[in-house]
């Protein structure tokens, strides 16, 4: 159990304001609830906004030590899918506050939404797209552009992260919907190369 990022440990990422806003729950959540953070440094910075960060991990470290909480963070470090599968189940809530620029759908968020968690995601890129395949399931918060790069109401971050943690007991079904299973995209996949682009001839089909 406990509010669960994993991911690149990176600037992109927002780390630092999702240890912030969990900062501001009621320490008796927090004492039952830890922020477990799944994942390795990769030292790249945030470099469409041009931030340098060689030691974001250290900084997020000194940010929970500063806020007094060092007993409620856990960070994992690198630790292989599966073992983060056994681990991570539907009493679990996903947070992941990224603004990377290139954000796909998001393998993790996928994994532990269809394990029947809940999540909490920006309204950022592929996040969006999650909504209307599980629905009831996401808190989404907005994401506010500055010269100083993306900012989060912490205070309206840690409502959500409040509230979901009060309906964690009412989990979901865990569902993979049809169209991100295997056989799914492999027979959409099948279907775009039967077809005639060109209207000349028909690409051949794989085997």
């Amino acid at each position: 159990k406990g509010f669960v990022f994993i991911g690149r440990i990176s600037p992109q990422k927002n780390l630092h304001h999702l240890i912030e806003s969990y900062a501001k729950l009621d320490g008796k959540i927090r004492d039952v609830f830890p922020l477990i953070i799944y994942g390795k440094e990769d030292h790249l910075g945030y470099p469409n906004i041009s931030i340098e960060k060689t030691n974001y991990l250290l900084d997020l470290i000194k940010i929970v030590e500063k806020l007094n909480i060092k007993s409620n963070v856990i960070f994992k470090g690198y630790v292989a899918r599966d073992l983060i599968h056994s681990e991570v189940g539907s009493s679990s809530i996903f947070v992941s506050l990224s603004t990377h620029s290139d954000e796909n759908f998001g393998m993790a968020a996928l994994r532990s939404l269809s394990s029947g968690a809940r999540a909490i995601l920006t309204y950022w890129g592929g996040h969006i797209e999650f909504d209307s395949s599980f629905p009831g399931q996401i808190a989404y918060t907005p994401v506010s552009i500055t010269d100083d790069g993306p900012q989060f109401d912490t205070d309206h971050v840690a409502k959500l992260m409040h509230d979901s943690y009060q309906a964690a007991n009412n989990t979901f079904p865990s569902l993979l919907p049809s169209h991100y299973q295997v056989s799914q995209i492999s027979d959409s996949f099948n279907k775009i190369l039967k077809t005639d682009l060109n209207t000349e001839k028909l690409v051949p089909t794989l085997n």
